[in-house]
């Protein structure tokens, strides 16, 4: 059953959860293309600044306040289990908001600033799954699972033994993170 379909506050909520809204003239253009570049470069210029936009994209202020409505959103919700399926750019935007609002002294241009190291040092495969605890008294906890230990047939996809870290472009987080000075 699609509930989003029967419900508009179902629809409001899942549109938090949409993909990082880029430049749309970004649309189409490959990542070596000079005016995906030429983009991507005047949309960074802007980004830090609360309302600055190049043209109809997310800037980090609204990314962060698009994150803190999903936080809200659900620590209010009264289920003992709750699922979210989302893409990933908005995953990490939503973590890196839990991470960096639970420090103590950070500023919103220090914990967007921290926000951007987070994209730089980090890489997450395309599918995965997050484990969270929400719980009033403690918050947020971040539940890390390692499944290599788990070995049956259908996990015979995964590689099992250590794998080496690899960086590949992710279109958000290079737009978003990435202080990349070549021209």
């Amino acid at each position: 059953m699609d509930l989003a379909a029967d419900d508009p506050d179902v629809r409001n909520r899942v549109s938090l959860l949409r993909e990082i809204d880029i430049p749309s003239e970004l649309q189409g253009l490959g990542f070596q293309d000079p005016r995906a570049r030429a983009i991507q470069h005047a949309a960074m210029a802007v980004a830090d600044q609360p309302n600055g936009h190049h043209s109809d994209e997310e800037n980090l202020h609204d990314l962060w306040r698009r994150a803190e409505e999903i936080r809200r959103y659900l620590e209010a919700r009264k289920e003992r289990l709750v699922v979210v399926v989302s893409h990933g750019g908005i995953l990490k935007v939503w973590v890196a908001h839990l991470m960096f609002t639970a420090v103590a002294g950070l500023d919103t241009a220090d914990q967007l600033a921290a926000y951007r190291g987070f994209t730089r040092l980090g890489w997450w495969d395309n599918t995965g799954v997050l484990s969270f605890r929400f719980s009033r008294e403690q918050g947020w906890m971040w539940l890390m699972t390692d499944i290599q230990h788990l070995q049956p047939d259908f996990f015979s996809f995964m590689p099992s033994g250590p794998r080496v870290a690899q960086s590949a472009r992710d279109a958000g987080a290079w737009y978003l993170g990435a202080q990349d000075n070549r021209s």
